[in-house]
């Protein structure tokens, strides 16, 4: 077993080259997608996404005058899940809350 506070592996570069593996192997995103089924689902469909917002932010620094230094290991670790789900509306999250409240007919004879 390693230990993750190891200063070098011949591995350490891996997640920098795989993004894919860095965002499924994510701690925070791990717990994330293992709230509910509909967590579940925009974690898993949401890759890309959240790559794009990160390369966002390698942008910002640049334009800033900065040296792109964040990594996205880095950028997941800032916990960007629970920002942007609770940000959508209930409908893009999958939660239709007509399924347990349905609307009332009014029937006037």
């Amino acid at each position: 077993m390693m230990n993750n506070n190891n200063s070098y592996s011949p591995f350490s570069e891996f997640l920098d080259y795989q993004p894919q593996a860095a965002y499924y192997s994510s701690p925070k995103g791990k717990s994330f997608g293992q709230g509910s089924p509909n967590k579940k689902r925009h974690y898993q469909d949401s890759f890309q996404d959240y790559y794009n917002q990160y390369l966002g932010e390698l942008g910002t620094q640049l334009r800033s005058g900065q040296d792109p230094t964040m990594r996205f290991q880095d950028y997941l670790a800032n916990d960007p899940f629970t920002e942007r789900y609770t940000a959508m509306t209930p409908q893009s999250r999958g939660e239709y809350s007509q399924q347990y409240n349905p609307r009332t007919r009014f029937l006037f004879y």
